[in-house]
């Protein structure tokens, strides 16, 4: 299971009759958005890293251990979120992100040499 698709089935599944597990209002909801704050491309382009390099680790555990942790899950949908958010945003463009995802992958390719 690793595509955004089957992720929000199983989201809308632990979310549905009002309850949800792991929402923090402060990272998740409406308090935890800053309006006033302007990025650059380059804080954007940090951002983005540091979520594909969360993604990539979960994407590793799955291959390799055929399992994944809901707190896994969430750190995945969130970050898959945040960096649609920038795009939506202008601040990065996808061909940006996909260079940078490829990098991304490179490195876990090499770890999982060693």
């Amino acid at each position: 299971m690793n595509t955004d698709n089957e992720v929000n089935n199983i989201v809308e599944r632990l979310t549905q009759g009002g309850m949800c597990f792991g929402y923090v209002e402060e990272i998740h909801g409406e308090g935890g958005k800053c309006q006033s704050v302007t990025i650059t491309r380059h804080e954007a382009e940090i951002i983005v890293q540091r979520h594909l390099a969360d993604i990539a680790e979960i994407e590793v555990m799955w291959m390799t251990e055929q399992a994944a942790g809901s707190s896994d899950m969430r750190l995945r949908r969130f970050s898959v979120d945040r960096i649609n958010e920038l795009i939506e945003a202008g601040i990065i463009t996808v061909e940006r992100v996909q260079e940078m995802m490829c990098a991304c992958e490179a490195i876990y390719q090499r770890r999982s040499l060693c």
